[in-house]
């Protein structure tokens, strides 16, 4: 039988805090990494505003980050094609 560490109420409060902290959306960090052929940076890239990993917004545009699970607030974007 496998043993697990039993929890203390002041450790299951604490990641019970985490857990509903990364429900409330939070608006990515976006930046570009690159320029179109008339010189203007292209804004395709974002970072998790909780963990900091970065994403490329035509790929990996996730409603969830899939490292941390931070909401993520994609209320302001406005994608230009």
């Amino acid at each position: 039988m496998r043993r697990t560490k039993k929890m203390s109420k002041e450790e299951i409060l604490k990641y019970a805090a985490e857990a509903i902290e990364k429900q409330i959306p939070k608006k990515p960090n976006i930046y570009g990494d690159g320029y179109d052929d008339d010189g203007n940076l292209i804004y395709d890239m974002y970072d998790c505003p909780n963990c900091d990993s970065s994403y490329e917004i035509d790929y990996e545009k996730y409603d969830y980050c899939p490292k941390c699970g931070q909401l993520i607030d994609w209320s302001d974007w406005v994608e230009i094609k």
